[in-house]
C-alpha cells in the first residue's frame, strides 16, 4: 500500500484540478531522497505559483501514483522529470513502464520532458525515450516556458516544436541534432529556498536556503565545479529578503560549494542567529575559513569536511590542495564550538591512485584519531566516477579484478 506522505509534511500546496494543466513532477529516487534536493522542492513552489498549473510530486515507489491527489501517471499530459544523477537513468524509464506509459514517444500522448544537472552534462542516455530536455537553470527558464506549457500543454506536437525555437532545448529524437547551450541566470536573482519540511526526508526539518552556485575551486573530478561557471553569490538584499521568510527557532542548511569565505554568508548568518535559527552547512572548504564563520557555529552540532585523499601526489592531481595540518588545526578551533560530529569524505580509484595513495588516507585516518579529538567521527568513502565536461571526462574506471 502507497504510504501517505503528506502527513508527515508541512508546507506542501494542493490544489484542485479544474480548469488547471495538470503537471507531473517527477524525481526518479525514493521520497526521503527527493525531498531532500532543493532544486526539486524549488521547482515544485515555481510551478505551482501560477494559477493555471496544478503540479503533483511522483517518486519511484512500488506503486507510482502522484503524492497529492494519489492520480496515475498517465492522467497527467505533460510529466516533467528533475534528475540529479546519473544512476536515477535507469529507475527514471522504469517510472513510465511500471505506469503503463509507452517508452516510444513516438507512441504516447504524454510528454515527457527532462531537466536537472545530470542532463545537462550527458542527456544522451535517454534521448531515445524522452520527447525533449530543457538545459539550464529553472529561474533563467521560467518566464520563457511557463507560457507555452500553459498554452500547448495539451498539445504534444505544438509544444514541442514551440520549445525547439530555444537554444536550451534539446530534442533530437523529434528535431534532430543541434548546437545548444545550457541556460543560466547572470546574476543570479532570487535566491532558493524550500519551504516544505517533512519528517521523512533526509534534511526534512531544515528549511534549505542557498546562498551562492557554483565552485571556483576547479577540482578536477568535480562537475559541479565546471558546470555551474560562473561561480555566483546572490546579493544580500535578496539574501536577507530570503531570510525574513524563514520562521524564528527553525533549523537552516545553507547551500553552496563556494561561500564559506563571502561577505554574504556572514551577513546572513548573524541575521538568522538573531532569529534563533540552528545553522548547518554542506561541507566546509578548509582554505577559506575565517574567525567570522567559527562564531557562526553556536546552533551548529555536525559539520562535513571533503579533503577526497591524504596522498600528496592525488591532492596536485585532482587540483584540491589540503594540507593535513590545516585539517588538523580546523579541528582544533572546532573544539572551542558546540560541534559533536565531523564527517570526512574521502575518494577511491582516482585517475593514477596506487596502493600508496590509498596507504597514505588509511595512515592519515589513523592519526586523525590516535588525537583523540572530542568528537564523533564518521569517515565516508566514494568511488571514482568520471564526470563529462571536466578534466577527468575520459578516464577509466578501475578494472574489476583490480
Amino acid at each position: 500500500m502507497k504510504e501517505n506522505y503528506l502527513k508527515y509534511e508541512k508546507g506542501y500546496i494542493k490544489k484542485r484540478w479544474t480548469g488547471r494543466l495538470p503537471i507531473a513532477l517527477v524525481f526518479p529516487e525514493k521520497y526521503e531522497i527527493a525531498m531532500s534536493n532543493l532544486g526539486f522542492l524549488s521547482l515544485y513552489e515555481s510551478l505551482n505559483g501560477f494559477e493555471e498549473i496544478v503540479a503533483e510530486r511522483v517518486f519511484f515507489e512500488e506503486e507510482i501514483r502522484s503524492l497529492e491527489s494519489n492520480r496515475p501517471l498517465k492522467d497527467f499530459p505533460l510529466i516533467l522529470y528533475s534528475i540529479p544523477f546519473e544512476g536515477s537513468y535507469i529507475r527514471a524509464l522504469q517510472i513510465l513502464i511500471k505506469s503503463g506509459i509507452s517508452l516510444d514517444p513516438q507512441e504516447r500522448k504524454e510528454t515527457v520532458l527532462g531537466g536537472g544537472v545530470a542532463l545537462w552534462a550527458n542527456p544522451e542516455p535517454l534521448a531515445p525515450f524522452f520527447d525533449g530536455f530543457i538545459l539550464g537553470e529553472w529561474e533563467a527558464l521560467e518566464e520563457k516556458i511557463i507560457p507555452l506549457f500553459i498554452e500547448y500543454g495539451y498539445n504534444k506536437k505544438k509544444l514541442l516544436f514551440e520549445l525547439n525555437k530555444f537554444d536550451f532545448f534539446y530534442s533530437p529524437l523529434h528535431f534532430g541534432k543541434k548546437k545548444v547551450r545550457i541556460l543560466k541566470l547572470v546574476p543570479p536573482q532570487k535566491p532558493l529556498l524550500s519551504k516544505i519540511l517533512s519528517e521523512k526526508a533526509e534534511f526534512g526539518k531544515s528549511y534549505l536556503l542557498e546562498v551562492s552556485k557554483g565552485c571556483g575551486r576547479a577540482c578536477r573530478f568535480c562537475l559541479a565545479g565546471f558546470i555551474y561557471r560562473p561561480p555566483r553569490v546572490y546579493s544580500p538584499e535578496k539574501l536577507l529578503e530570503r531570510v525574513e521568510e524563514i520562521p524564528e527557532n527553525s533549523k537552516v542548511g545553507l547551500i553552496g560549494l563556494e561561500f564559506v569565505d563571502k561577505e554574504e554568508l556572514f551577513l546572513i548568518g548573524r541575521k538568522l542567529l538573531e532569529k534563533k535559527v540552528t545553522l548547518t552547512f554542506s561541507s566546509i572548504r578548509l582554505d577559506a575559513l575565517r574567525e567570522e564563520f567559527f562564531k557562526l557555529l553556536t546552533t551548529t552540532k555536525s559539520i562535513a569536511i571533503a579533503p577526497e585523499t591524504a596522498s600528496i601526489k592525488l591532492k596536485k592531481i585532482i587540483n584540491k590542495e589540503i594540507p593535513e595540518e590545516e585539517i588538523f588545526n580546523t579541528l582544533e578551533r572546532l573544539k572551542k564550538t558546540p560541534i559533536k560530529k565531523v564527517k570526512f569524505y574521502f575518494m577511491l580509484g582516482l585517475p593514477f591512485e596506487e596502493e600508496n595513495d590509498i596507504i597514505a588516507t588509511a595512515q592519515f585516518v589513523g592519526e586523525l584519531l590516535k588525537r583523540k579529538y572530542p568528537f564523533n567521527f564518521t569517515f565516508s568513502f566514494s568511488f571514482f566516477v568520471p564526470k563529462p565536461h571536466t578534466p577527468f571526462q575520459w578516464a577509466d574506471f578501475e578494472d574489476l579484478t583490480t
